[in-house]
Formats: C-alpha cells, structure tokens, sequence
C-alpha cells in the first residue's frame, strides 16, 4: 500500500495550478484512485472559488483562488442559490458513483466521507428554507447571528487585511457590495415568509437588537468604519490627505448605502415579529419534524434519532452528576443540588480575577500556561504536533455580542496568520479560574488545535477538509479531548478544576437534551432555560443564549456529546478486542488521520485498525 503521504505531489500541484488540476498517476499506479481525487478536488475547488469570503477566512492563496478575491462577496442572489443546490445534487450523484470504483482504502475513506457530507446537504436541500451549506444549516436564513447583515461586519474588521493602500482600496469596494448582499438576502428571506417559515417571535427580537446595533446612525462610530481607520493609520505608504479621503469614503457608504439596507431589513422583520409565534422549536415550521431529524444527521454524522440523542444525553446527566455531587461535598459545597452549589462556586472569591486590565492579563496568562501544559504532554496521546501553539487573543469588543465565550480559528492557508484561540471576556469575573484549563484543553492542545493540524498534515493538506467539516467529529473530539487531558492528569492536585472539567461534560450533555426538548418534544423557551440553569448551574442569561443559538441551527447542539460518546464507544471497543495490544496513541491517531469525516467512516477506520493489529499480533503459542 502506498503511504498517504505519496499523494502530497496533488496537493502541491493544486496550489501551483488551480483550476487545472493536472494529477500524477504515476505516483500510485492506481487510475481509480487519481480519478477519484481529482473528482473531490475539483469539486472543493470550484466551492471555493464560488465563495470569496471563504477564501478570506481561509486565508487561501490568490493563486489557489484563481486570482484576486479581496474585493468579492458571494453571490446570495435566489438564482445563486438554486444553482447551488443543483450543483449539490450533481456533485452527490457523481461521488456515489465514484464509490463503486475499486478504491484504495485511503481514497475509498476520502470519497466516502465527502459524498456522505453532499447527501446529508441535499437531504436538507429538499425543504428549500432557510440555507444549506456542506456541513451547515438554519431553518432561519436571516437571525441574530447569520446574514449579510452581521456577517459581512465580521468579514470587514475581522479577516479582510488592511496593510496597504490596494487593500484599502479593496476594502472600500468590498463595502459598495454589502448593501446589495444584503437585499438579496432580504429577497431569499421574503419568499421563506411567503411559504410560512416563520422564525420564532424571541429570534426575531433578538435579531431586531442586533440589526439596529449594526445600523450606522453614526457611521464614524460604526465598528467597520473604526476598524478601518484604525488600520488605515498603520500603513506607512498613506498621505495624512490619503487616510482622510479613505476615512470619508467609507463613512459616506455606511451612510447612504448601508443605513437604508439596514433600515429596510429591521422593518420587514418588525412586520413579521408582531405576529410571529412563541414557540422556538423547528417543529412548527413545514415539514419541521423531518428536517430535524435531516439536520441531526448533517450536524452529528449519525443516524440517530432524537430520542436516542436525549438518552445519550441523559445518561451522561446522571453519571456526570452523581460524581460532581461527590467532589463537591469533599470542597465544603454539601448543601443544595449540584447546579446550586456550581452556582455558589462561580461567585467564590478564591476563584475570580480581579476586573480590571490586570485580571485580563491574568487570565491570558492562565490560559498560556494551561496550553504549555497540553503541549508538553501531548506526546502521551498522540504522535502528531502542531506546527506552533496558538496565539490566544481578545475578541474584538465589535464582535463580542455575536460571539460565544471562545473560539479556535485554524492558521490561514498562505501562512499569513496564525491560529488562533479567541476568548470573549466582558470582565474577567464571568471566567472562574476553575473553568479556564478545560477551556483551553477544548480549543487548543489536545482539542481543535491540534485536530486541524493533525488533519492537514495526514490528509496532505486536502482542500475539502479544510473548507467542509462534520460538526460532530470536530466537536466530539474537542470534548473527548477534555477527557483526555483529565486523563493526563491535569486536574490530580485541582479539584475544583475537575469539577469545571465535569460541569463542562454536563452543559453539552444538557443541551442535546433541551435540543431535542426544544425542536422534537415541543418544549418552550423558558422550558429549556429553566432546564438549563437547574441541571448546569449556569446563570440565566447564559441559558437564554444557548437556547437561543440551537434555536437557530437545529441538532448542532446535539453534535457535541453525540461525538464525544462515539469515540469512547469505539475506543472501549477497541481496548476490549485488542486487550494487551491496546495503544492509546495508535487509537487516537487512526480518529485524528482521516479529517473532519462523519463518525460512521471514523468507525469503519476504527474496525479496520483493529483488523490489522489483531492480524499483525504474534501468534499465541499452545
């Protein structure tokens, strides 16, 4: 069998080549094989090359791209989308007919993987609401934290670079577009109303919120404009004349093109709010029950139902608390139920840091130290290392309200940044030092830090594992990577530490419960906040922002500890068969090697790695 490592050469000429894709080969000997990459290769190229904006957050070489994107916003027009979602259908059929093809086991797992991610996106595709892309759906297509509107602001003072006079004058043209972005969003949107998709009277107040915080009343005090000045300061080739002309520029965009649009959208939505119905779950929408159970499969890479997802989810709860119950009577918290008493140690002055820029420093410092941690015990899970350790950042107060409480971002493609850890802090007292290791261990090292380097090194940097991915591999590993950094050790002289470590297992078992609650067993809003706060012990506006977000993308909650019980599924699988021959590095490195795959192909690589260790053991002598 030939390494997967000799297939680099397609990956380089990619780069060199673009849009041509002329493959070796020779360098496998296997035509199915070179036909079947060069099927999913064009098929990820020609999705890239059909969103600029993608190409920005990759950080994806012009050269890939097939020339310069810096001035481009995809195309959201209803012509736009319908050819999308035909070209998904062709691109579907034509990887299911590729899989008959006698593949190699590399290029089988890589065809597979794709052509299951295009049927789980065509599935969704057959009830034309909202958006669909590989890997990611809303029932919604405009809410408080999806559109034009909101997230081309990120685009602008987030990824699009401005360190010179032609990225300024890039950015400037990028901005003309918004508004118009932004109208055929509203078109989309107006003919999701027609047919009855009416989101939810909370959403619609919610985004309400956030349109009006967005429209440019002031455009010099809008973040994109300050954003933009600030950078326009720092290029040195710009006249002190130069910046001001660009600064007037931008401001009168925002002013006459973008406020109107803003204007626009906040009064149809204000139409549909005052007679729009209470209830969050998805349930309510045309064909709502179907497409939920179409979306759990996008989001987790299963086929499971909803009510096995709650079992899951329950069955943690229990085993979850029960421990946490224990550990928490040991440190003094004996009185009150388990969410109670998680909610008495949040406030626990012996684990705040002051509020103030130093306890920021503080807290930044913690989370670079919990980091090295994960770094310098790496080697005792896994054999692949990231490149660099992330750099841990800020948010940007712009951004704060539309972002969770952290992210990981990958490194660009064109080296041009570098990964990412992103922490959104408000005050540094909404972050207890108790909660800041698993955090850290989530996003960084061993978690999605290290799962994104693992994948592009073992996949030789595959385009479609970067720009499509299975939310339930990627967050299932980050949790199951929790796990394992408990294993490491990282909380044996930390008991409070642990406990932020199982409160964390809690909340995501917790909301694949109200998830299905919430779109499946019809529960209301306040249901689901309730269950939240009295099973987590996380405050109440905390839980309004959970519901709120699974409440617009329905089964992502779900993904997270439906992953993370697969991969120990498969591992107690693996430790059982395999007995003395188990090793723990060779197990996670078989989960990391793959990609970002559904979990059904992460368990046929499982089963085939244990074949192979039971086929290579020295034979027992009688």
């Amino acid at each position: 069998m030939v390494p997967r490592s000799a297939y680099g050469l397609r990956r380089t000429l990619i780069l060199i080549i673009g849009a041509s894709l002329v493959l070796s080969c020779a360098r496998s000997g296997r035509l199915a094989d070179t036909e079947a990459y060069k099927l999913v290769d064009s098929i990820a190229l020609e999705a890239l090359q059909d969103s600029p904006e993608t190409a920005e957050r990759l950080g994806v070489p012009e050269s890939l791209y097939g020339g310069p994107y810096h001035e481009l916003l995809d195309d959201r027009s209803i012509a736009a989308v319908e050819r999308r979602r035909i070209s998904r259908l062709e691109h579907a059929e034509a990887l299911r007919e590729m899989q008959i093809r006698p593949l190699s086991p590399e290029a089988g797992r890589e065809v597979s993987s794709v052509s299951q991610q295009f049927d789980a996106a065509t599935d969704l595709d057959r009830y034309a609401i909202g958006y669909v892309r590989i890997g990611w759906a809303s029932p919604y297509l405009i809410n408080h934290l999806d559109g034009a509107y909101t997230d081309l602001v990120r685009l602008m003072t987030q990824k699009h670079p401005v360190r010179s006079r032609a990225d300024a004058d890039s950015w400037l043209a990028r901005l003309r577009k918004v508004a118009p972005a932004m109208r055929d969003d509203l078109r989309n949107l107006e003919v999701d109303l027609r047919n009855g998709v009416i989101p939810p009277r909370d959403e619609l107040n919610r985004t309400l919120e956030r349109i009006r915080s967005l429209t440019p009343v002031r455009p010099r005090e809008h973040p994109a404009y300050i954003q933009f000045a600030d950078s326009l300061a720092d290029v040195s080739e710009l006249t002190h004349d130069e910046i001001v002309r660009l600064q007037d520029e931008a401001a009168v965009i925002l002013a006459n093109d973008l406020r109107p649009a803003y204007d626009e959208l906040a009064r149809t939505l204000q139409d549909v709010a005052d007679k729009a119905p209470e209830e969050p779950g998805v349930w309510r929408q045309p064909n709502g029950e179907e497409y939920y159970r179409s979306a759990l499969r996008l989001y987790t890479g299963t086929a499971r139902t909803p009510q096995e997802i709650a079992d899951i989810g329950r069955g943690v709860i229990a085993d979850v608390t029960a421990e946490m119950d224990t550990l928490l009577a040991s440190q003094g918290y004996a009185e009150g139920s388990v969410a109670e008493r998680m909610t008495a140690l949040s406030s626990a002055p012996d684990y705040l840091l002051p509020d103030s820029l130093e306890g920021v420093s503080d807290l930044f410092a913690a989370l670079r130290e919990h980091q090295i941690w994960g770094e310098d015990n790496l080697a005792r899970i896994s054999n692949f290392k990231p490149r660099a350790l992330t750099d841990t950042r800020l948010v940007p107060k712009a951004a704060r309200r539309a972002s969770g409480g952290a992210y990981y971002r990958p490194a660009a493609m064109d080296g041009s940044k570098p990964a990412t850890f992103n922490v959104n802090v408000v005050s540094p007292l909404e972050w207890p030092t108790w909660s800041l290791p698993t955090l850290t261990f989530h996003e960084t090292i061993p978690g999605h830090h290290l799962q994104v380097e693992a994948a592009r090194a073992s996949t030789d940097g595959a385009l479609w594992n970067a720009i499509w991915t299975v939310s339930g591999f990627n967050e299932g590993w980050a949790l199951y990577a929790e796990d394992l950094a408990n294993e490491l050790g990282a909380y044996r002289n930390n008991p409070v530490g642990r406990l932020g470590y199982l409160q964390a297992v809690l909340l995501r078992a917790a909301r694949a419960v109200a998830d299905v609650g919430v779109h499946s067993e019809r529960w209301t809003r306040q249901e689901a906040v309730d269950y939240l706060v009295a099973t987590v012990g996380i405050s109440t506006a905390q839980a309004e922002r959970e519901v709120d977000r699974f409440t617009i993308w329905p089964g992502h909650a779900c993904s997270y500890i439906v992953g993370r019980e697969e991969i120990r599924r498969l591992r107690g699988m693996a430790d059982r068969e395999l007995g003395p021959q188990f090793d723990l590095v060779a197990f996670n490195d078989v989960v990391l090697s793959g990609g970002s795959r559904p979990l059904e192909i992460v368990g046929r690589d499982v089963r085939a790695w244990i074949e192979a260790q039971k086929a290579s053991a020295p034979a027992v002598e009688k």
